[in-house]
């Protein structure tokens, strides 16, 4: 089976925390990214990982293979930055890469 943002958090948060608490949260993100991924919209889809409140370093990555990682975070300032460079740019149009450190 092909990883996912969703199987990044680690044993606990993967098998304990996410179907247990999250179930409904996450079958609510799955029709709506559908919706986008099924519109005419040039669209990206910003998964990031756990976020923090640090500072704004522009140091992410974009991890399109998610093969054996786990739970990394990332500040919230990295997110923002990330949105913002996405409007300009097609590099990852049409794509759902995660962020993390």
């Amino acid at each position: 089976m092909l990883a996912t943002a969703r199987d990044t958090g680690g044993f606990f948060y993967d098998k304990v925390v996410n179907p247990f608490l999250l179930k409904t949260t996450y079958q609510d993100k799955d029709i709506q990214e559908s919706l986008i991924r099924d519109s005419k919209l040039v669209w990206v889809i910003v998964h990031p990982e756990f976020l923090t409140n640090g500072p704004r370093t522009e140091k992410y990555r974009a991890l399109s293979n998610l093969e054996g990682v786990k739970a990394g975070k990332i500040s919230q300032a990295d997110v923002a930055h990330c949105i913002l460079t996405q409007i300009d740019s097609t590099t990852e149009a049409g794509k759902t890469p995660l962020r993390t450190y």
